[in-house]
């Protein structure tokens, strides 16, 4: 059944970093095995047909027992690589049996006819392990493979000469960068298709069951570098994700948007944008209590914003905030007030020499952990507060120290919101005029390589 989810990330992913002209195949186990981009659907093999489809990294992904089941994708001959011979594997994975010494998790793999390998990558002997013909590199700097998580995994290739330029990347970082002395080499049509989830041994034995989830497994015909990389990890590790294409639903983890007052869509940075009116219209996700900080206090905001209008001394242009019931609080605050870009956290402003408000698209990202700064050793005083970088169009804008935190949600509060800021219970002011598209929010602190992956992809 080809859902309306599937086909909503299906179009972020088609444009995203443009990578539309190097994706081949790409299953996002959205309700089922369809490849969404190319014509390589999944078959699941001693599995429970749709009692595998699970909770992914977004929205859904797809079960493997670690017993007896797998996954093949596309045909025999299916062969990933660009006519120079590049190619890159994206997936995501969520290990609930790691592997042991007697059995390896293999993630995904390639064999022939009668089990031998081309490709492999997976644990093994407790050590993230990958495979091309003869070659084979452990990385035992990694430790021991990780559980109960989702880890994102990229292998970014280009054969030479009978070599092969390889980078491993983990999370969106390279654990490894070198060159294994072998190639896929030729497919033939008696080939195994790829596999997911196990290992083949020979022609008829299977082992090395993989137990865990799989998500959004991709296949590119390009050598994807460290920047598209980077950016798919955080992307699709965003805890909200509006990308505004169709609808104000949150493509991660269903915390989905509502207009109010006529909010409609314009072309945006990527696809469509949802945008806003200056007059009464804005857009509310999330609940009260939607919270983006980690156990650490660390958090990341990142949107792209086009205003029509600028922000002037009777109207402020409100980006996005947070507001508690009776709407004067403000726990976050992000746009431009009195002609400057400001960040309010509870009681504190922040503003920053960001020049006059821009029409052209303008990428920000807030990154944030929650401390504390010493105001004075004897007597010993100090002051919680937020350490904050703010990025503007992936370059920092300002970083520094604000004297407040967003403080504790509850169920009362009002959620999260776009466009407008609340002055009491049910009075809005400061409606922005304009566009805003792809709003991501993460339960981290972007780094600069990530702000600035995330400008570079659009």
């Amino acid at each position: 059944m080809f859902s309306k989810k599937l086909f909503f990330v299906s179009f972020f992913v088609l444009f995203f970093c443009n990578l539309n002209g190097t994706l081949l195949t790409y299953l996002e186990f959205e309700e089922n095995l369809y490849d969404s981009y190319g014509a390589n659907d999944a078959v699941i093999y001693n599995g429970n047909g749709q009692n595998l489809m699970v909770s992914g990294i977004m929205q859904g992904g797809v079960y493997f027992d670690g017993v007896n089941d797998y996954i093949e994708v596309g045909t025999s001959s299916f062969d990933p690589r660009s006519s120079d011979g590049a190619y890159t594997f994206s997936f995501w994975a969520y290990t609930t049996g790691p592997s042991t010494a007697t059995n390896a998790n293999n993630y995904l793999g390639k064999h022939t006819a009668n089990g031998a390998n081309i490709f492999n990558f997976g644990y093994w002997g407790n050590n993230l392990t990958l495979t091309i013909r003869s070659a084979v590199i452990s990385f035992t700097s990694l430790g021991w493979e990780p559980d109960n998580e989702w880890v994102h995994y990229a292998i970014s290739a280009k054969e030479t000469n009978g070599n092969t330029n390889v980078s491993v990347y983990k999370n969106g970082e390279v654990v490894w960068s070198g060159v294994l002395a072998d190639t896929l080499g030729s497919f033939s049509s008696n080939d195994k298709p790829w596999v997911l989830g196990q290992d083949w041994d020979s022609a008829t034995v299977i082992s090395d069951f993989f137990e865990g989830k799989m998500d959004n497994v991709r296949f590119y015909n390009e050598q994807l570098d460290a920047t598209e990389i980077r950016g798919i990890y955080n992307s699709e590790s965003a805890k909200i994700y509006l990308p505004f294409d169709v609808d104000f639903d949150d493509i991660s983890s269903y915390l989905n948007g509502s207009q109010t007052g006529g909010v409609t869509f314009r072309a945006g940075i990527n696809n469509n944008s949802a945008y806003f009116d200056g007059v009464n219209d804005y857009v509310e996700f999330g609940t009260g209590t939607t919270d983006p900080r980690n156990n650490n206090g660390e958090y990341s905001i990142s949107l792209w914003v086009a205003s029509y209008e600028s922000a002037g001394s009777s109207n402020n242009n409100s980006y996005i905030g947070k507001h508690t019931a009776n709407g004067v609080n403000n726990s976050f605050l992000f746009g431009y007030w009195n002609g400057q870009l400001s960040l309010r956290l509870m009681n504190h402003v922040q503003y920053f020499s960001a020049g006059s408000e821009p029409y052209d698209w303008t990428h920000y990202v807030i990154s944030a952990a929650e401390g504390f700064r010493i105001l004075s050793i004897q007597p010993f005083q100090i002051i919680i507060g937020t350490n904050v970088i703010v990025y503007k169009n992936g370059a920092v804008l300002w970083t520094g120290f604000i004297d407040d935190r967003m403080g504790d949600f509850t169920y009362n509060d009002k959620p999260w919101v776009l466009g407008q800021d609340w002055d009491s219970g049910n009075v809005k002011t400061d409606f922005f005029k304009g566009k805003i598209d792809e709003v991501m929010f993460f339960d981290r602190a972007l780094s600069a390589d990530n702000a600035m992956s995330l400008y570079l992809c659009y």
